[in-house]
């Protein structure tokens, strides 16, 4: 009996955490600069839009290119920053 418990609350709590991973999504970009060259290591902030509160923070590869994984659904707006670049809000 308690074997087949387990069996179940362990069923059901992975379950929970599949349906969770299915309401995220991920947001990719490429960040350049005013010629169309790509801006390696640029700041790349996440916010709600509600509260401006910081959700994801993720930094530009070497090609100019960011992933922010496991968002959940929701307004934001995204700020870009990087050194000698004025600050960028979307």
């Amino acid at each position: 009996m308690t074997q087949k418990l387990l069996l179940i609350a362990a069923v059901t709590l992975f379950s929970a955490f599949q349906l969770k991973a299915q309401n995220t999504a991920k947001i990719t970009g490429l960040i350049k600069d005013g010629n169309g060259g790509a801006v390696a290591s640029a700041t790349i902030m996440l916010h709600k839009a509600k509260d401006s509160a910081l959700v994801k923070t993720a930094v530009t590869n070497s090609t100019g290119n960011y992933e922010l994984a496991a968002i959940n659904p929701g307004n934001y707006f995204i700020t870009t920053s990087v050194t000698g670049m004025q600050k960028a809000v979307s």
